[in-house]
């Protein structure tokens, strides 16, 4: 049995709950497909967390992988079509896995899907013994649903994902909200899918660490109509988005406790960049903050703008508009002089964990991966709403 099988978190994915697995053949639907030609996986974490990786390709010359940012394997053809190779044991942690047939990138149809890069890829999920709350084990587990809602900024139908806790259904209670964003390139499913930020939340909820919330995800690569282009990015539109249309929408049809004490923002990447944009100009609004592997500075903007959300760091009663303030950064993030500069920024105007209590910095084993991101929204979970 390989190792990620033990637990059916790392099995799900957005395309199906179960793994894909080769169509059967016994009533002889298509008999020019032989289904032992294909074996289910594509990419399989082992016990040893070693990833068994295979592709059904008879005709190509050459099939390779690419595991993370660095790791190539060369996959060895067999006798019956398919290729076969094996990474090295692997730390914790999820990574997209790239095939390469005959030089050329395609996605394998067996493996995991997941979605970066603005596009579909497959990918590997290594469970991580720091954030056992990830797995999905027989606790009462909550509701993600999908809504649509017409936004006023964008011309057009947008999308978001919510978690409501396994008890909103039939207690009757109002709930607190967390607007929780990805980074750049991925969109609103990812925080369920790769981050696992459901599983997380039913755990610590019922393990009574975290206070029923509800969780709502947008897609932050806003996009706005453009007469060239047809529609382009415009990633701190979220602001306008989110105050305008989504926010006015969720507490209309969701029961939600009123008042800043009972909302909360956080991101990662990109989604950081936008909640330091939404958070630090709107603190009447918002009493929570956290920047997952995050900027404060926005780095989106031309070089003429000024930064006027920073201005509120040097405001006299700054320390007592937030009730959470959390930054966190990977150990080995390429981004982690950013951090440390922000550091530099809070500390000259006095702001350290010493002189402001509400304030949480933190750095985190791995990179710029959904391995930190899934120990930050574990711990800020922890904090909020308390």
């Amino acid at each position: 049995m390989s190792y990620q099988a033990q637990n059916q978190s790392y099995l799900s994915r957005s395309i199906a709950f179960h793994e894909q697995q080769p169509l059967s053949m016994e009533r002889g639907l298509n008999p020019a497909f032989d289904p032992e030609k294909m074996i289910p996986g594509g990419a399989v974490v082992q016990e040893d967390q070693r990833v068994a990786l295979s592709f059904y390709a008879p005709s190509a010359s050459s099939v390779t992988a690419a595991v993370g940012m660095e790791l190539q394997v060369p996959l060895e053809k067999q006798a019956n079509g398919l290729w076969l190779g094996q990474t090295e044991p692997l730390g914790p942690g999820f990574r997209p896995v790239s095939f390469f047939v005959d030089g050329v990138e395609v996605l394998n149809p067996m493996a995991p899907l997941g979605y970066g890069a603005c596009r579909p890829m497959n990918c590997v999920d290594v469970p991580d013994p720091q954030v056992p709350e990830a797995d999905l084990t027989d606790i009462p587990h909550g509701t993600v649903s999908r809504e649509y809602y017409k936004s006023r900024v964008t011309g057009r139908f947008e999308s978001c994902l919510v978690y409501t806790p396994a008890e909103y259904s039939c207690s009757g209670k109002a709930y607190p909200v967390l607007y929780l964003q990805h980074g750049h390139g991925e969109n609103e499913n990812c925080w369920v899918w790769q981050g696992k930020v459901n599983f997380i939340l039913d755990t610590l909820i019922h393990e009574k660490k975290a206070v029923p919330m509800i969780v709502v995800m947008n897609d932050g690569m806003v996009t706005r109509p453009d007469p060239i282009r047809g529609r382009v990015l415009d990633a701190p539109a979220l602001e306008e988005m989110l105050l305008r249309d989504c926010i006015p929408f969720v507490e209309s049809r969701y029961r939600v406790l009123p008042g800043k004490e009972n909302r909360a923002m956080a991101g990662l990447s990109m989604g950081s960049m936008q909640t330091s944009l939404i958070t630090l100009k709107h603190p009447e609004l918002f009493a929570y903050a956290g920047i997952f592997s995050g900027f404060m500075h926005n780095l989106m903007r031309v070089p003429e703008e000024r930064e006027v959300h920073l201005d509120a760091l040097s405001q006299p009663d700054f320390r007592q508009r937030y009730r959470v303030f959390y930054r966190a950064m990977g150990e080995t993030d390429p981004f982690l002089q950013h951090f440390l500069d922000d550091d530099a920024m809070l500390e000259a105007q006095g702001l350290t964990q010493e002189t402001w209590p509400a304030y949480t910095r933190r750095i985190l084993p791995g990179s710029h991966e959904w391995r930190c991101w899934r120990i930050c929204i574990k711990e800020f979970a922890q904090l909020i709403f308390r």
